[in-house]
């Protein structure tokens, strides 16, 4: 890879973000770091692998997924270009990682050790700022993971990811990041469940859809929807009083 692209890639990362090509060059050249080219469905970090390296994906898609007991793997999150990978464990208290890192396409990821990471800190605190602050929102897209799997239902699920989209955008027109197969693995359901209630909510006339283009058209049915299961979310599971 040349070196004038690999700069390019590190300034449009969140690690070295407002950092001039001359500056990162000097700090990659007081550290140790690999770069590393992964073919499609490569894992590049999983359960049993010491949780002591983060990547900066300098091209390509990867998919951060969860293991459940059931044997299901559960997409939490898909990263592509510029991302941060697996920063949020390097300085956590255990010792593998807690989730599996998979090569979605074809990419390039640089791989920087928590030792290389903490001599960039001393060099630069701004780049200690910069971590800090991925970390912090990767933990929110965690959070906002978990609260969208704890709905019951699959129109409440599709739901609130539509209804955090439009907070996001700013606009009831949405396009999809990613495909609806993604769809329906990060909302952990089958691709046919996924379409019959997609359906569904366009017959009532809450959505629109075409290809990986949405449209809402009546927001208030769909935050009925999730008031509707969070309701029987409570009367199945009622807590103590």
């Amino acid at each position: 890879m040349k070196d004038s692209d690999l700069l390019l890639s590190l300034q449009r990362s969140n690690l070295f973000k407002n950092k001039t090509k001359d500056e990162i060059r000097h700090l990659l050249s007081n550290i140790n770091y690999r770069i590393h080219c992964y073919d499609k469905k490569q894992i590049v970090f999983s359960y049993n692998q010491s949780a002591d390296t983060m990547g900066i994906l300098i091209s390509g898609c990867v998919h951060v997924e969860k293991l459940l007991p059931c044997g299901k793997v559960v997409i939490i999150t898909k990263k592509d270009d510029y991302s941060l990978i697996a920063e949020p464990s390097i300085f956590a208290t255990i010792k593998f990682y807690d989730a599996i890192v998979t090569v979605y396409g074809k990419s390039t990821i640089l791989l920087l050790h928590k030792n290389a990471l903490l001599k960039l800190f001393t060099l630069d605190s701004a780049i200690m700022h910069n971590f800090l602050e991925s970390v912090s929102n990767s933990m929110i897209t965690l959070k906002n993971k978990i609260s969208i799997l704890s709905h019951r239902s699959i129109q409440a699920r599709l739901s609130h990811y539509l209804i955090d989209s439009f907070n996001k955008e700013k606009s009831k027109e949405i396009t999809l990041p990613f495909s609806k197969k993604a769809l329906a693995e990060y909302l952990n359901v089958s691709r046919p469940s996924l379409s019959r209630e997609l359906k569904i909510l366009q017959d009532k006339n809450i959505l629109s859809f075409k290809n990986r283009s949405f449209k809402i058209i009546n927001i208030d049915a769909l935050n009925n929807i999730l008031l509707n299961d969070s309701n029987l979310s409570n009367l199945i599971n009622p807590k103590d009083s």
